[in-house]
């Protein structure tokens, strides 16, 4: 018999911390989760796919940590990253599979290295203080590796790139 995983079309993840794999052929929906540990704390604010292949799906919570589920396998990976609270957006260089970036409401712009995920290998700094000098709110909306570098662009929520 195929993996249940591997059927599967479309991911969602719920408020409860479930990825959910969805089979439209079968017309079902499977959960792949540790039931053991549901909680709002692990709700599902953004997937993506880790690799072109589509065979891991990155898993972002908003208690700010990231995870990786292996299609193949039916499994989520052990090494999950803690990338902060208020994530808004994460995605990984499709160049460079082991980067990862995700930023979001107070939660400046990290690389990580899914193969170190103690510390990021990359953290900004926020902008200067404003003409009247107060502190500018970080707020990054979304990111995007530049092809063939490691170089990322990001916008945020102030308008700004």
């Amino acid at each position: 018999m195929e993996d249940i995983s591997q059927v599967c079309s479309v991911w969602v993840g719920s408020e409860t911390g479930i990825l959910k794999g969805v089979s439209l052929s079968k017309k079902q929906a499977f959960n792949f989760c540790e039931m053991n540990c549901l909680s709002r704390e692990q709700e599902v604010c953004v997937l993506g796919w880790g690799d072109p292949q589509e065979t891991e799906v990155l898993v972002g919570s908003v208690n700010g940590t990231v995870k990786w589920f292996r299609t193949e396998k039916g499994i989520i990976t052990t090494v999950g990253i803690n990338v902060g609270k208020n994530v808004c957006r994460m995605r990984q260089n499709p160049s460079q599979c082991n980067q990862v970036a995700a930023g979001g409401k107070e939660n400046g712009l990290k690389a990580w290295d899914p193969e170190r995920p103690g510390t990021p290998v990359f953290t900004s700094k926020n902008v200067r203080n404003d003409w009247l000098d107060l502190r500018v709110p970080e707020w990054v909306r979304d990111m995007a590796f530049i092809a063939d570098s490691d170089k990322i662009d990001t916008c945020t929520g102030q308008h700004q790139v």
